[in-house]
């Protein structure tokens, strides 16, 4: 009888793990009408480490990530849907700033390479505008010129389930990767400095 609980318990703790799992991978949908508002692109590294940054901003709708640019230029990306009503793109792009390495032209953190640097994808000149007056702002704050470029491409291509929500999907991976790459601290340490 004990022997038959121990199973019974096993089992059911492993069904409530698969549904527990199935919950934090399935695809997000866009929700409805999200088509109709406006969108923002960020390149800040792991496009894995860019999500939760987003994900965590109040009238933000929805993020996926994928590839900003084109051909050789394209970079990890974010696009982010946002509610204008509940959030702006100047609250977006301080959240961008707080979340990378602006004067790392090589990369972010352990992730080198093109495709890894920082870049702010804005869509349309109003967004430029707000871009360029942040990266001046960010500038003036730390005293020095920054590598994160503003570049003019609506390309976006999304990239395939598993990097959607990586962080929500592997939280024990994605943390563990966060830290050994560094991050954490590095952002930490550019905050202090300001």
């Amino acid at each position: 009888m004990r022997r038959l609980i121990v199973v019974v318990s096993v089992a059911a703790l492993l069904a409530l793990g698969a549904t527990s799992w199935r919950a934090r991978t399935a695809p997000e949908p866009l929700p409805a009408g999200a088509e109709r508002l406006p969108k923002a692109t960020f390149a800040g590294g792991c496009y894995w480490c860019m999500e939760p940054a987003f994900d965590a901003v109040t009238g933000v709708v929805h993020v996926r990530a994928g590839w900003a640019g084109e051909g050789d230029l394209r970079r990890e990306a974010v696009e982010v849907v946002f509610d204008p009503q509940r959030t702006s793109y100047e609250v977006l792009l301080a959240a961008f700033w707080r979340n990378v390495d602006p004067f790392d032209g090589r990369g972010q953190f352990c992730d080198v390479g093109h495709e890894y640097t920082s870049a702010i994808y804005p869509h349309g000149a109003a967004q430029r505008a707000l871009a360029e007056a942040s990266r001046r702002d960010v500038e003036k704050a730390h005293g020095r010129p920054v590598a994160t470029e503003i570049v003019d491409s609506e390309e976006f291509s999304v990239a395939g389930d598993f990097d959607q929500n990586y962080y929500r999907q592997h939280p024990v991976r994605y943390r563990l990767f966060r830290l050994a790459c560094g991050r954490d601290a590095r952002l930490a340490a550019l905050e202090h400095a300001r």
